[in-house]
């Protein structure tokens, strides 16, 4: 899917604007169509690409999708093709410590999944040692928007760009290139 960024260059996101209630609402719909793409499959035992993923939890809103992310990776892992490792639930016994149990995270996944629909200087060097790294990058957006307003060229040009509705297809290897977003090579919608 190709994003063709036509409008105003300081358009906003969706996420920069839900509230919480609709967030929840949103989630809610989102966890009952895990439900339909579970029905019927077979838990998947073979090899699993380890996954990385990397973003903020610090605002509520980010906690609560946070939260739904963990949540929907643990409904859908026996079918999962991935092992999905959250730095969020290994800190460590100090900030250096967890530091060092981040870098070796990063650098033991096969792919890392970033959340940016939230600025986050954490989160945005993840991406970038996992740039240099030869990883694959995968960028997790709420929307499409995420992708055609305010993102850093820095940053959109990584990898893969998804939005969170498809991260159980992802999960579940349902995914052909086409169901990424293409960023445009266009200033607009670029800081």
């Amino acid at each position: 899917m190709s994003l063709n960024t036509t409008g105003s260059v300081r358009g906003q996101k969706t996420w920069d604007i839900i509230n919480g209630i609709d967030l929840m609402t949103e989630l809610a719909s989102w966890s009952l169509d895990m439900d339909d793409l579970i029905y019927g499959l077979k838990p998947n035992d073979g090899p699993r690409k380890k996954v990385y993923f990397a973003g903020p939890w610090f605002s509520s809103n980010d906690f609560a999708f946070m939260k739904w992310i963990e949540e929907t990776e643990q409904k859908l892992r026996p079918y999962s093709h991935y092992q999905v490792y959250f730095p969020r639930q290994h800190d460590g016994n100090s900030p250096k410590e967890t530091f060092l149990q981040n870098v070796k995270g990063i650098d033991d996944a096969d792919i890392v999944l970033a959340w940016i629909s939230t600025k986050d200087v954490g989160t945005s060097w993840e991406i970038g040692r996992a740039y240099t790294a030869g990883k694959q990058v995968i960028l997790l957006g709420y929307d499409d928007t995420c992708f055609t307003t305010h993102i850093s060229l820095m940053i959109a040009y990584n990898g893969k760009c998804l939005t969170s509705k498809s991260f159980g297809e992802f999960l579940l290897n349902k995914l052909t290139n086409d169901d990424f977003i293409t960023v445009d090579n266009l200033w607009e919608g670029k800081e």
